[in-house]
């Protein structure tokens, strides 16, 4: 048995230089296997189908500036869902994906003449023999091709730049290859839109049914009515603080003529029981008046600038009346410190107001009545107001308490309105190119792989053919192989050289 170590070398591995004696030995395995190679290889080629390719690029543009769904959604403070490289990728290992392009192919008027064998068969069927299983059938050949087509379909990553990505289909023939590239353009289109459209749909109805609760919740507030009853109260208000100045200054007037009046009646009588003559009972009556006077408009203006934040443009000006009137009257009141200049006799004083006194009282008891009357209506407008401004207290509680819901519900409409804005102007976020790459023909495996696989192949048969020619022949032809082979017996003896 010949060994195996002749054909190993220590430093090379392989023993090139016996090797070659095998080559020159069995000259026919050198010749027989390139040429057996070649032939297998060629046939390979040429027996391969030629396909057809072409592709188109188009960018993610879901987290850009530029995308007009994103560009919407910003303006409008809404954010839709972008898409990563993988769930680009994605797009095409979708089964819903391919059914909706399935739908557009067997429609197309010229799907009987496409071609959808596979890249790889070696005998290609027409399409009706490969749906003739469905007998017609729209939805049953929709169904089988929707299996078909992912094998001619493939999303790929551009290799430069992150966010571009390339379709490219791959099929037996070019118009197939030109229609389904198209198809699918238009799909992936049609699904970005639907997908950002069911997404939004989903938020707006999320906020439709939170809004739908919070008007129910607020409709069992009387929120709405709540507004308007806070504008009737203040109106109410109003009028009034309109009516209640307005009764004031009368107040204030028939406060002053009945001062006046009792003051006159007293002296009067007075002076008819002491005989004061008619210029000094004039002079004290109207010195007693003017205090009176003054002290009142005092006290009314610090009632008023007490109350002076709840104080309307028309109360201004009457506290300004009322300061000016106070200058004048003590001024008037100035003048009577001096005594009379002229007193007439008591006897004339006494007859006159004998006969006026029954006059003074009769205006006294009228003054007293009107007096009487507009206090009490005043009084009423008083208790009145007090009782709307606690009314209006708790309204404005109730209303503080209800308004972060009533935001809130503000701000849900709002964001259903921009969501059924922003779904009515939806665009893809998937911008393809205008143009494709045009057709491309080729086979799965080129010239030169197959040339370079060959190489390979060859040499490795060779090496195993001698290989085996080697280990098969019996014979030894050398004094190498003999001392090679048999290297481990002992020498008994010397033979004679080789010739």
């Amino acid at each position: 048995m010949k060994k195996l170590n002749i054909i190993l070398d220590e430093t090379t591995i392989i023993n090139f230089p016996f090797l070659w004696k095998l080559v020159r030995r069995y000259y026919l395995i050198p010749i027989l296997t390139p040429l057996f190679v070649f032939v297998v290889s060629a046939y390979f080629y040429y027996s391969q189908n030629v396909i057809y390719s072409t592709s188109v690029g188009f960018r993610s543009v879901a987290d850009e500036a530029d995308s007009p769904t994103s560009a919407m959604a910003k303006l409008l403070g809404e954010k839709t869902n972008g898409l990563s490289p993988q769930e680009v990728i994605g797009i095409a290992k979708s089964p819903d994906f391919f059914d909706r392009v399935s739908r557009q192919l067997v429609v197309n008027p010229k799907f009987q003449f496409m071609n959808f064998n596979s890249i790889t068969v070696k005998g290609q069927i027409p399409v009706t023999a490969m749906f003739q299983h469905c007998k017609m059938d729209i939805d049953c050949t929709r169904i089988a091709l929707s299996k078909v087509i992912p094998q001619f379909v493939s999303i790929n990553q551009d290799e430069t730049v992150d966010s571009k990505f390339h379709v490219v289909v791959k099929t037996l023939d070019p118009f197939t290859s030109s229609t389904l590239l198209n198809i699918v353009r238009e799909v992936i289109v049609e699904e970005r839109i639907m997908t950002t459209k069911h997404f939004l749909n989903g938020q707006k109805k999320i906020s439709e049914d939170i809004l739908r609760k919070k008007k129910l919740e607020l409709d069992d507030t009387n929120y709405m009515t709540l507004g308007e009853d806070i504008k009737s109260v203040g109106h109410e208000l109003e009028n009034l603080q309109t009516i209640m100045i307005v009764l004031s200054r009368k107040y204030e007037e028939k406060k002053y003529e009945l001062s006046k009046y009792e003051i006159t009646l007293n002296q009067t009588e007075e002076s008819l029981k002491s005989g004061k003559n008619d210029e000094e009972r004039d002079y004290f009556v109207q010195r007693e008046s003017l205090r009176s006077r003054i002290k009142q408009i005092t006290q009314d203006i610090n009632t008023m600038e007490i109350n002076k934040e709840g104080t309307s443009a028309e109360g201004a000006e009457i506290l300004a009346q009322l300061r000016a009137e106070l200058q004048i009257k003590k001024a008037d009141l100035g003048k009577f410190k001096a005594l009379p200049r002229a007193i007439a006799s008591s006897d004339q004083f006494v007859e006159n107001k004998e006969k006026a006194s029954s006059f003074t009282e009769f205006d006294l008891n009228v003054i007293k009545r009107e007096f009487n009357k507009i206090k009490k209506e005043y009084d009423e407008t008083v208790a009145k107001k007090e009782e709307l401004f606690a009314k209006k207290i708790e309204l404005d509680k109730k209303m503080d308490e209800l308004r972060p819901q009533f935001e809130y519900l503000k701000l849900l409409e709002g964001k259903v309105i921009q969501l059924q804005l922003l779904d009515s102007t939806v665009l893809s976020d998937l911008v393809f190119e205008k143009n494709d790459s045009g057709i491309s023909r080729f086979k799965r495996a080129t010239k030169e792989k197959i040339g370079l696989y060959s190489i390979f192949l060859i040499v490795f048969l060779m090496f195993i053919g001698l290989l085996l020619c080697y280990l098969l022949d019996r014979r030894i032809y050398d004094e190498y192989e003999l001392r090679k082979n048999f290297e481990d017996l002992a020498i008994i003896g010397n033979t004679p050289d080789f010739s």
